[in-house]
């Protein structure tokens, strides 16, 4: 817990959770004077050497385990993300904006893809704010996909390591628009990044890596409108007789509970976890979940389809290198009669993961993420048991999408010269058990109609007054590309609106 805080004071905001959303938004409100309290389950990850080696990649080391239950009955044991900064602390720090079809009606083979509420244009400004805080490296120029941009990135794209940049040219020799991958990390003369081999699913031990933490709430903190309280879990939120409005936060924190005022609260848990403190909220007003009138909280989540592609000269090791420096979005476009977009192709960075034999083939290989749309589906959920645990309903869909975009990934890189392996597409309805959270959206999706959503365009919830939710569960689609800098584009938004 930073500074005295005091219980018996009241906040204008009472902010539950300090990821994307939640830590860019107390960042926003506190640069507005508000008076902001952060609340976060977990605590900070150590700044240490240890952050760089294997067991710190995905938090193996600092992160917690959590029981949860999935569609096929099974219960199992999972890392959570719960730490200042949330799970932006092991994110790769691509921060792509949403393609300008990714807010419009989409037709797949597997589905509708919904519009949003608001068009690409709407969100524009708060892209390039983000951008701003985060300290995006990138340039406006080379992927045929990008969106309109009003400003330049803030910073010149990363350079590409020698290896890198000779795939690079391969691809180009196809006719390919490999780009640079924009990156928030503080590079440059003097600067924390240190452009190593260790970041997408590390901690960062230099704060180089420009994650929640490290952009938005040490420096909210510094304002002094902004408190953070560690090691608080927050178990319901309690309305007002009427319903319409939430008075307090119950939170657990040390085996104390405390019940924390304010005259509005914002929960920021992300897609698994927001839902479910709602519906663990129930009360007379709301006996199934708060904000929950329209039936929809907890439904359509939606994870992404994604199948790892390894490319390379199995007999010729790599340096150690920063791999993660370009994309492929040639496949983002509609094209030759095909009315819908395939999605993104993205290096995964020099994980150390798996077994032996496994870490052999990465060490010669470079990993890539071929990702697709998955499409909202209300039988994919989240509910909670009448013991407490989370359960995970989820079936995968539009997977027809994904094996369209692995095929034409194989191929460019076996004509590249490369040795291709990938794992296979889930078969389309199959159970998925989500190893964590990743690129969940979803859940408590927004829109105008409170009968079909949960949230209003400012993601304020339809049925309470001073309740909002800023986080990826705002989602009504999920588009191919990382989440992270949509959901920071909206907190700036939802602060603007606030």
């Amino acid at each position: 817990m930073t500074g005295g805080l005091g219980m018996e004071r009241e906040f204008d905001v009472v902010i539950i959770g300090s990821g994307a959303g939640g830590g860019t938004l107390a960042y926003a409100l506190g640069l507005r004077g508000l008076r902001v309290l952060l609340v976060e389950q977990g605590d900070f990850v150590p700044q240490e050497e240890q952050n760089r080696y294997p067991d710190g990649c995905i938090g193996s080391r600092y992160n917690p385990i959590e029981l949860r239950e999935f569609a096929d009955g099974s219960r199992v044991y999972r890392k959570m993300f719960y730490h200042v900064g949330g799970q932006t602390k092991f994110y790769g720090a691509a921060l792509l904006r949403l393609r300008e079809l990714d807010f419009q009606q989409i037709q797949f083979p597997g589905g509708v893809s919904p519009a949003w509420p608001f068009s690409y244009n709407e969100l524009e400004p708060y892209y390039s704010r983000a951008e701003q805080i985060y300290r995006v490296h990138g340039t406006n120029e080379g992927d045929p996909s990008e969106p309109f941009h009003s400003t330049q990135y803030p910073f010149p794209s990363l350079p590409h390591e020698p290896w890198i940049q000779s795939m690079i040219n391969r691809l180009i020799e196809q006719g390919l628009h490999p780009s640079s991958l924009p990156r928030a990390v503080d590079f440059g003369p003097g600067r924390r990044c240190f452009f190593c081999t260790t970041c997408d699913g590390y901690a960062c031990p230099s704060h180089g890596k420009m994650d929640a933490e490290t952009a938005c709430i040490r420096p909210a903190l510094v304002t002094r409108n902004v408190e953070l309280l560690t090691k608080a879990k927050c178990h319901r939120l309690i309305t007002d007789k009427s319903g319409t409005r939430v008075v307090s936060a119950e939170i657990v924190r040390e085996r104390e509970i405390l019940h924390l005022r304010a005259g509005r609260f914002v929960v920021a848990c992300g897609s698994i976890n927001s839902p479910a403190l709602l519906l663990r909220s129930s009360n007379p007003a709301h006996p199934n979940g708060l904000a929950n009138s329209s039936g929809m909280v907890g439904k359509n989540l939606l994870c992404h389809n994604v199948c790892l592609l390894i490319a390379g000269h199995v007999f010729e090791r790599l340096p150690p290198m920063h791999q993660k420096t370009f994309h492929i979005n040639d496949y983002y476009i509609p094209a030759n009669g095909r009315t819908y977009p395939l999605g993104t192709i993205q290096p995964a960075g020099q994980l150390q993961l798996g077994s032996l034999p496994i870490r052999l083939v990465l060490n010669r290989c470079v990993g890539f993420f071929i990702m697709a749309e998955d499409l909202p589906n209300p039988n994919n959920r989240v509910t909670v048991t009448l013991d407490g645990t989370i359960r995970i309903e989820y079936r995968t869909n539009n997977t027809r999408t994904l094996n369209e975009l692995r095929s034409a990934a194989t191929a460019i890189f076996r004509r590249a010269s490369y040795k291709v392996y990938s794992t296979k597409v889930p078969r389309e309805g199959s159970i998925m058990k989500l190893s964590g959270d990743g690129h969940c959206v979803g859940t408590l999706r927004f829109g105008n109609d409170p009968a079909t959503s949960v949230l209003d365009p400012f993601c304020k919830t339809h049925d309470i007054d001073n309740l909002y939710v800023v986080d990826g569960s705002f989602f009504p689609s999920a588009g191919a590309v990382n989440p992270a800098l949509t959901i920071m584009a909206q907190a700036l938004r939802t602060a603007d609106h606030m």
